[in-house]
């Protein structure tokens, strides 16, 4: 894109210096600085995602409105169409319509919607190419009448040509070509770098030509340096596959920020220091560069201050309370410490169970605010104050969580909710006399004799009923995906072993992976999708190999088995792009059963009925008063996992408040006493000698509701477990 036309005018109307140079290079270094701050400060990483896009819509509404402004400088200095003013109105509308693109991709990550390719963002961004192409190339060409420099110009082609030709060799090898979506999503993805190099040959040739013109060489080294942001951060998907450091994309955010601030000092310059028309304007905005009005001069430097020491204060007060560390207290009460039951919670606020987390956190919420409710109307001066920790639904975060919140005198912890973090914070837990309630922990392998209670059952039932229910269904073979981790190589192994037992066979070529960002959502749309595209080729593969094993009715002899947390939509998003995955039945574990967001996206929810996705699911009293009345307070559809935390929060603390200066071994008395006498919004809860939950399991199914035109999930049959 230009930000101004090739100048020709006299260079004794540019007012200016080195000095004024120099000063503006360096508000837009700082600018820059503070920007990218703020940012990379900021954790964990779905913050850092969130801040950028706001800044980058502030960011792009500026470059847009700038253009805008600088047409109406032009229009109102000239009544005709001309060539210049074509290119300024070219330039205008290409960064309008990115702004737009910035809009709904923002609109994307606030509602935590998983975009398809092409999205409606998709179709805002590939549409600005043509004018800012046709801005670019007049500029240039009108440059280059008068100052040909081949040697430049050819260089820059070559190395363009050699880059995109590098970033096509590397997305064939990652795309799939079975399906017209397949190939839709190989056109997109391509399409970014090869628009962007087609942007930036000239602009680089104009950049190195820049001496040539000096009073139009600021905004053309601008244009320059803000489009080689953008081709490094919109090709980033390459550098992040040949590293293998998928976390680190946020980085090329950085890049895009700066690419709009760039381009904003380029047209700021263009309207200040370019337009002879505005000399009134020009000369205020001039003694601001003055370095001889120190008045002036101290104001900006104060400001530019304020600014750095303003964002390291808010980094140092985000550090001191930890924006994913909540304390929820009864608000109506003024407590004194003497008679607050301090009770822990792990959740996963950030990462791939974020939903749960979420959703789990309102729980904690209502829970905190009946017991309180509770011990008020029993003249009870004891209150709840419960500190929320969020893990990042990682096993190291979940360690150091658990350290703080023992430092802080707390006895009883709720969570974490998988069992790789419980795994983690075990040893710790049982050495430092803690009792961890998890909510949605299943490994057999934590089925122990310890401080740890697990309010649903071993996965030694799931598997085993999982098994029977496919064998019931017709399956002869089945093909695993799943996450490599704790949850999903245990829960894996126990249902082989079962399905073997009854005389099935699992797939030799297991896929497994390991979980690779947390946040499905728009800012990482292409990289999920490059991603699991890799996965569900392996899958395919396998399906297809199970199949050959049959003579007839082999789709319904072959079922997709998988073990997932929030991963799942995206999983199931890119499913239909491959060949066979439509044909076959598919299941899931625990985790995935009524996940709410598999219903927000049309594809991965009409592919889960399509392909009857079935998952089972602990067996809730439907009955049950208190469960009705939460859902209806919450205003939230609950699994069990959800509810568990309701009554977890209960069980620790009418513990804590019959256990007041007990020693551990009484702490520990008395909680197994309240749990046997507790009747929960879960029901009645029984542990196993492990100290796991005994109950039933449902399965679920996503069925279509005809009379309301939409999808939700079914119970479809109930199981006892054994």
């Amino acid at each position: 894109m230009s930000i101004t036309p090739f100048y020709t005018g006299d260079k004794n109307k540019i007012f200016g210096t080195k000095k004024k140079k120099k000063l503006f290079i360096t508000g837009l270094v700082i600018s820059i600085i503070v920007e990218n701050s703020i940012i990379y400060l900021v954790e964990p990483i779905e913050s850092k995602i969130i801040y950028t896009h706001w800044i980058l819509l502030i960011n792009s509404s500026t470059a847009a409105g700038l253009s805008v402004i600088l047409v109406v400088i032009k229009l109102s200095k000239q009544k005709i169409l001309d060539y210049h003013l074509k290119i300024h109105i070219a330039l205008a509308t290409g960064l309008v319509l990115w702004l737009c693109a910035n809009i709904q991709w923002l609109i994307y990550e606030l509602e935590e919607i998983v975009p398809d390719i092409p999205s409606l963002a998709d179709f805002f961004w590939i549409a600005a190419y043509p004018f800012l192409g046709y801005s670019l190339y007049f500029t240039f060409k009108e440059f280059y009448k008068k100052y040909q420099n081949k040697i430049i110009v050819f260089t820059s082609l070559a190395c363009g040509i050699l880059l995109v030709i590098f970033i096509i060799y590397i997305t064939i090898s990652l795309s799939v070509f079975s399906s017209p979506r397949g190939i839709v999503f190989f056109s997109v993805i391509i399409a970014y770098p090869i628009l962007n190099i087609v942007l930036i040959i000239p602009a680089i040739a104009m950049f190195m030509g820049f001496k040539k013109e000096p009073e139009s060489s600021i905004p053309r080294m601008f244009e320059s340096i803000s489009l080689i942001n953008l081709v490094i951060a919109d090709s980033w998907f390459v550098i992040i596959f040949l590293s293998n450091l998928v976390e680190a994309i946020w980085y090329s955010n950085l890049l895009i920020v700066d690419h709009y601030l760039i381009m904003s000092a380029g047209l700021l310059w263009s309207i200040i220091f370019l337009n002879s028309s505005h000399n009134n304007y020009r000369l205020k905005i001039k003694s601001w560069f003055n370095h001889s009005n120190k008045v002036q001069r101290i104001t900006l430097l104060m400001s530019i201050l304020a600014v750095i020491l303003t964002i390291f204060f808010v980094n140092s007060f985000n550090q001191k309370t930890d924006p994913y560390s909540i304390t929820t207290t009864y608000s109506n009460i003024n407590n004194n410490n003497n008679n607050e039951i301090k009770i822990g919670a792990l959740l996963g606020l950030s990462g791939s169970a974020y939903e749960s987390g979420k959703i789990q956190k309102a729980v904690l919420d209502k829970a905190v605010n009946d017991i309180n409710e509770n011990f008020s109307k029993s003249n009870s001066h004891n209150r709840i104050v419960l500190q929320i920790e969020d893990t990042e639904i990682k096993p190291d975060v979940a360690l150091a969580k658990v350290k703080k919140l023992v430092d802080k005198g707390i006895r009883i912890i709720i969570g974490p909710q998988t069992s790789s973090e419980l795994k983690k914070i075990k040893e710790y837990a049982d050495e430092n006399n803690v009792i961890i309630i998890s909510q949605s922990s299943t490994a057999p392998s934590l089925s122990k004799n310890d401080t740890i209670f697990r309010l649903l059952q071993s996965d030694i039932n799931q598997g085993k009923q999982i098994a029977e229910k496919m064998w019931n269904d017709g399956i002869k073979v089945v093909v695993p995906i799943l996450r490599n981790d704790s949850y999903g190589n245990e829960l894996y192994n126990i249902t082989k072993e079962n399905f073997e037992k009854l005389g099935g066979t699992f797939s030799n070529n297991a896929v497994k992976y390991n979980p690779h960002v947390g946040k499905f959502a728009a800012s990482l749309h292409r990289i999920n999708f490059i991603i699991w595209d890799q996965e569900l080729k392996a899958v395919s593969l396998a399906v297809s190999n199970a199949k050959k094993d049959f003579s007839s009715n082999s789709d319904s002899k072959v079922g997709v088995y998988v073990i997932a947390y929030g991963e799942l939509v995206p999983i199931l998003i890119q499913a239909p792009s491959h060949e066979n995955l439509d044909e076959v039945h598919w299941y899931g574990s625990e985790a995935t059963a009524k996940n709410e967001r598999l219903l927000k996206h049309h594809k991965a929810v009409e592919f889960a009925h399509r392909t009857h996705f079935l998952s089972p699911m602990f067996a809730l009293e439907e009955t049950n008063e208190k469960l009705e009345l939460l859902e209806n307070a919450t205003k939230l559809e609950l699994n069990s996992n959800d509810v568990n935390v309701y009554d977890a929060v209960w069980i620790a603390a009418l513990t804590e408040n019959i256990s007041v200066n007990t020693t551990f071994i009484k702490l520990k008395e008395n909680f197994n006493q309240m749990i046997k006498s507790y009747e929960g919004a879960s029901g009645t809860i029984k542990l196993d000698k492990y100290g796991d939950r005994i109950g039933n399991y449902d399965f679920w199914m996503v069925k279509e509701n005809i009379h309301a035109n939409h999808y939700e999930w079914e119970k479809v049959t109930e199981k006892t477990s054994k």
